[in-house]
């Protein structure tokens, strides 16, 4: 369910950029919420335990997590607040609740495609859920942003991580939270999703014709 309006507007190449969008949007997707632990992260989840479609090789130097983003994170507010750079591995880190709502969140950092705010934007607001018997997922996706590439939507790397984050998590109800730019990204996987949507009825439709004739 996406309750607000998603406008958009061309760039130069013809690729849609999602403008206007609410920071909250609820996907409803079929499964239950396997649930275990009491608000703690687990292990990271690998998106493409294979490697990362259409990554080109040796884009970025080594994945760097530095507390350079103030202070006052962490459980009890007196971390360091960390960037993480330099990412080419998506993955999902859980933070799951036992006797929970039965929801969960994804949760995607802001970092203008550039990092991560990964501890303000990213664990502090798992934590925050957890709080509320809310489950959570912080997406690590792919940073900086990679070269446009021809037959690729732009931000693609993103977009497929987003995707992944999706179709690997067996939830009921899953929350996008996007922060600053990422939020562009949201709105993109459901334009995506529209237009296979829309693609698909065009060839329904089509095949109905060619039936008739």
């Amino acid at each position: 369910v996406y309750k607000r309006q998603v406008s958009t507007q061309s760039t130069g190449k013809g690729a849609p950029l999602a403008m206007a969008c609410s920071c909250w949007l609820v996907l409803m997707l079929l499964g239950s919420l396997v649930r275990n632990g009491a608000g703690s992260s687990s292990d990271q989840i690998i998106l493409f335990p294979d490697g990362a479609p259409n990554d080109p090789a040796n884009f970025t130097g080594p994945e760097v997590r530095r507390g350079d983003d103030g202070n006052g994170c962490g459980p009890n507010r007196s971390m360091a607040c960390d960037h993480i750079y330099n990412v080419s591995v998506p993955t999902l880190t859980p933070f799951l609740v036992s006797n929970g709502t039965g929801g969960a969140v994804i949760i995607a950092p802001g970092g203008g495609y550039s990092d991560l705010a990964w501890s303000k934007e990213g664990l502090d607001v798992a934590r925050m859920f957890n709080s509320i018997a809310v489950s959570a997922f912080v997406l690590k996706y792919r940073v900086p942003d990679r070269p446009d590439t021809t037959g690729l939507p732009k931000y693609w790397a993103p977009l497929q991580d987003a995707q992944r984050a999706i179709s690997v998590i067996p939830v009921s109800y899953t929350h996008l939270r996007a922060h600053e730019t990422p939020e562009h990204l949201v709105c993109r996987l459901l334009l995506e999703k529209k237009k296979k949507k829309k693609k698909k009825k065009k060839n329904k439709i089509k095949k109905q014709n060619k039936t008739k004739k």
